[in-house]
């Protein structure tokens, strides 16, 4: 069977890791230490009705490259959220690509950018409407866990139901939990495991209970395993009900598309054409209802239309064809056309800002020669100047970092480390030309880059990054699905890997080894890396964790340089001013994509 943030400073995302982890600490409370048996556990609150506003001040003007200085307004719909939301109405969503469907194989953008709309956002957890980094009640309407955080119970809500009518119980996540993190197998045929397997940390075993629960047991204690579940971007997206009947013929394969996309998000699947649009019609009997006892979702459908070419997607919103631009590196609309879009628009637009989305880096292959020596890996760290990438990539909004979005986790003093600091710039370029001359590369290297063809802009910025360092840079272009294949095994000298985690345990997915993390983007056998996340896992403070990361960070960017990372920009979601109810991604493009409270004024 074939398958077809705003981030405004460092203080407030520290600040609310503080109060998440305060929040964990508290949704757990109760619990017993030492022997004995544990006292019950106060379940988390239940979902709370939708805020009647957003609050979207418009971000500080930053400095533009070069020596200008004008500051670029950006209008982010400050009424977005305003008055009483009306039904009906088609709404047009620009997408940059085909997808893969299923998100065991790949959780790229390309694929959760359409399949959150027909199965919610998250899973289990969502990110809270009114404060992203807060976790609130999804398909579980309530958990606990006990008190060494190794076991956490969910209370799976009731009332859901599957798009064909079938009730939506605890067996369908104890099901979903299995096929995703351990695979299967029937006879010959095999299952692997999801390719993002590593974002549900070291589970051992799910079990279904009564009172329609499920436990999930952990091999080590786990505060921040919420975190896991509910901020990355994995979506329940395989009934139980019927994908097991052809995983137990041997079908083992066995994808949303073949079963119909059945789900139990706001919209059902109505029609897809591949390179042309996906379609999809409102589920009246979507679980969630707004504060006044709507049932959700308002709109009456949702059409994406695949635009391949970021150029060709802001001119389909320019002229009307679209209500609401694309997201994903390449697809978002940069601060520097604003003023263009303001030009021909006027306040007809308003823009989502995003924290998080492009930036460039690349993860290496150490097990193939030549990058197997870290000199080379060194002397292109060293090499590249950071801050033009900023000002080419970026527009001249963003700023350096390692692999964390937030850079409040880095080394206080990262930015002085060598190939970072711009003041060394002129020495470090001459010990790049040494360790290269060392290494027996004088007269020069070739380092091959692959990515997708989507990030053609981002990947082909390493050229001219590393021109006159002797290191002759390939490029080596393909079109997602394949791109997701190759990144799933190690058939590559480097690799385009953004690391732009909200938390460091995260991490495990974009940098552990290929063994426990497919889609990691360098490639090493290095057993230093599991150690690092087996004590991240073990800290139960902010202050523990952070110091583990920075050892973790300076092991990996410095000493063996796995990775080869640059900046964090500002992306912009365009919108039509008559998109309400739209709550624009904080962390992650994917968060509240499944578009249950958006409405059309007009």
């Amino acid at each position: 069977m074939k398958r077809a943030r705003i981030v405004t400073s460092n203080a407030l995302l520290t600040g609310a890791m503080v109060v998440l982890l305060a929040v964990l600490l508290g949704a757990c409370a109760g619990g017993t230490t030492g022997a004995g048996p544990q006292a019950p556990q106060q379940p988390a609150p239940a979902a709370q009705p939708l805020p009647a506003a957003l609050a979207s001040d418009p971000l500080a003007p930053a400095a533009v490259p070069a020596t200008t200085t004008q500051p670029v307004a950006i209008p982010t719909g400050p009424d977005a959220m305003a008055g009483k939301p009306k039904l009906g109405g088609i709404m047009r969503v620009g997408h940059r690509a085909d997808p893969t469907w299923d998100n065991t194989i790949s959780t790229s953008y390309s694929v959760v950018l359409l399949t959150a709309s027909m199965y919610g956002d998250k899973n289990l957890m969502r990110n809270c409407r009114d404060e992203a980094i807060r976790m609130c009640p999804g398909l579980a309407e309530s958990w606990e866990s006990n008190s060494d955080f190794t076991e956490w119970t969910f209370k799976i809500r009731e009332g859901v139901v599957w798009h064909d009518g079938t009730p939506f119980v605890a067996k369908d996540v104890t099901f979903w939990l299995n096929l995703f993190y351990n695979g299967v197998t029937v006879g010959d045929e095999v299952r692997p495991p999801g390719n993002a397997r590593a974002v549900f940390g070291d589970i051992k075993q799910v079990e279904t209970l009564d009172g329609n629960r499920v436990r999930v047991t952990l091999g080590g204690p786990d505060p921040v395993w919420l975190e896991r579940l509910g901020l990355h971007r994995i979506q329940l997206l395989h009934p139980r009900h019927l994908m097991e009947p052809f995983i137990k013929t041997g079908q083992v394969d066995v994808g949303p598309d073949d079963v119909g996309f059945v789900g139990t998000g706001p919209f059902v699947y109505q029609d897809y054409e591949t390179s042309v649009a996906l379609e999809v019609r409102r589920f009246d009997r979507f679980w969630e209802k707004d504060e006044d006892g709507q049932r959700l979702p308002y709109l009456d459908g949702i059409d994406f239309l695949i635009i391949k070419e970021p150029n060709a997607m802001h001119a389909a919103f320019r002229t009307g064809r679209l209500d609401a631009g694309g997201r994903g590196r390449g697809y978002y609309v940069a601060p520097a056309m604003v003023p263009s879009f303001k030009k021909s628009l006027g306040d007809s637009v308003w823009f989502g800002e995003l924290s998080g989305g492009t930036s460039a880096g690349i993860g290496f292959n150490t097990t193939r020669a030549p990058f197997d020596d870290v000199r080379l890996r060194k002397a292109v760290s060293l090499w590249i100047d950071r801050q033009t990438a900023i000002d080419i990539l970026g527009d001249g909004y963003g700023r350096i970092k390692t692999m964390m979005v937030d850079t409040s986790w880095s080394a206080e003093d990262f930015l002085t480390w060598p190939g970072y600091n711009p003041e060394t710039k002129e020495a470090d370029r001459t010990e790049a030309k040494r360790l290269l001359a060392e290494a027996g590369y004088a007269n020069g290297v070739t380092l091959r880059i692959s990515g997708p063809r989507h990030k053609a802009t981002q990947i082909e910025w390493w050229q001219g990054a590393l021109a006159g360092s002797g290191i002759n840079v390939e490029l080596d272009l393909m079109e997602t699905a394949e791109y997701d294949e190759r990144r799933s095994g190690s058939n590559y000298t480097a690799m385009d890997t953004g690391a732009s985690e909200d938390i460091p345990e995260a991490l495990r997915a974009t940098i552990g080894s290929k063994e426990v993390s497919p889609r990691a983007g360098p490639v090493h056998n290095d057993p230093k890396i599991g150690d690092f996340f087996d004590r991240l896992g073990q800290e139960t403070t902010l202050d523990g964790r952070r110091r583990v990361y920075r050892e973790l960070e300076r092991y990996v960017m410095l000493d063996q340089v796995y990775l080869v990372q640059t900046f964090i920009g500002l992306d912009l979601i365009p919108f039509r001013d008559y998109v309400k109810g739209m709550y624009p991604p904080v962390y992650d493009p994917s968060d509240f994509t499944s578009y249950a409270t958006v409405w059309l004024d007009k």
